[in-house]
């Protein structure tokens, strides 16, 4: 079981005071419905939050930034909020992408802006509050050999060094340590002085297929009957090579045919009939063997490039890879 962490012994009444704050995403404090999240992952996010607010106390050397690796499509940056928001902890979110900047220093204002913004959340709200970077591996501070680079990628490295040697100090400003996570999938770009012990630590998270299963059981909790979950067991053994986001996409697969379906019947769009149907359908529960089909057609689609071989192929129909069929199971 996730305790919920405060400042001071505080309640859940302190989370109120900044609920239209449209910098971080506010907690929740209850679980979100349908969602599974492991307590492996669950456990080594709450220490790199909690140990950062008491590192003053223990003179220990406390890494400020976790830098959570791992396949795409696994819920790294998902599972995070969620651990948060169970926990009452404020999430700062920033978009690896939008660590760029066209103009010198864009790159570092934007991270500073955004560590002194949650350091006042947190001075404000008596609560925890953590910087979530997503896709880290895809700003600026990733250097790659083929890369031409702007000068935002050494300031950007410089300054996050800096501040996690001192994160008390921001530019010019004095502010309490706020931990910071970043996630992606390759971060064997970054400059190694940043990486050392002491200023990062990093975290792999690799789903097992049992965590798996158990994430897609979730997934699918109020849309599959008793009946159907061991063949969801089946599908996600059958599909073990692929990430928890291939089965949620299969939702969205699901759902295509249902409109399309309306379509043809109605001859035209009404968005009333579409809305009833699919209410309807998932009400009524998910048909896994359709699940199974849509599966296969998703995992045979590949990426083409039809502008240096037009003649790739002539229609819009899924290519199926060897072995694959659609064979109910």
């Amino acid at each position: 079981m996730v305790r919920r962490l405060f400042f001071n012994g505080s309640d859940g009444e302190s989370l109120d005071s900044q609920r239209d704050s449209p910098l971080c995403i506010c907690p929740h404090g209850s679980p979100r419905p349908n969602f599974f999240l492991p307590p492996e992952f669950s456990e080594r996010v709450l220490v790199h939050i909690a140990k950062n607010f008491v590192a003053h106390s223990c003179g220990v050397n406390i890494p400020l930034i976790l830098a959570i690796q791992g396949s795409q499509g696994d819920g790294k940056s998902a599972q995070v909020k969620e651990t948060c928001s169970r926990s009452g902890i404020y999430v700062y979110p920033i978009s690896g992408s939008f660590l760029s900047g066209s103009h010198e220093k864009e790159a570092v204002e934007i991270l500073a802006e955004a560590y002194i913004n949650a350091y006042s959340v947190s001075r404000n709200t008596k609560c925890l509050v953590v910087i979530l970077i997503d896709d880290f591996d895809l700003s600026v501070a990733s250097t790659f050999d083929e890369r031409e680079y702007t000068v935002n990628s050494q300031l950007l490295t410089g300054f996050l060094m800096n501040l996690a040697d001192d994160p008390t100090k921001c530019g010019r400003e004095k502010v309490s340590r706020i931990p910071i996570i970043v996630t992606g999938n390759n971060f064997t770009s970054l400059y190694d002085p940043l990486t050392r012990h002491g200023r990062m630590d990093f975290f792999t998270w690799f789903p097992t297929h049992e965590q798996k299963l158990e994430i897609v059981k979730h997934m699918y909790g109020s849309c599959i009957s008793r009946q159907d979950l061991s063949r969801l067991s089946q599908l996600v053994h059958e599909f073990h090579d692929e990430p928890v986001s291939f089965f949620d996409a299969l939702k969205n697969d699901y759902l295509n045919d249902i409109i399309s379906r309306v379509i043809r019947n109605s001859g035209s769009l009404k968005i009333g009939e579409v809305e009833k149907a699919a209410k309807s359908a998932f009400a009524q529960g998910i048909d896994v063997a359709h699940l199974r089909t849509l599966a296969i057609q998703r995992k045979a689609v590949q990426r083409k490039d039809y502008i240096r071989y037009p003649d790739v192929a002539k229609n819009n129909q899924a290519y199926y890879l060897p072995g694959q069929s659609g064979q109910n199971f």
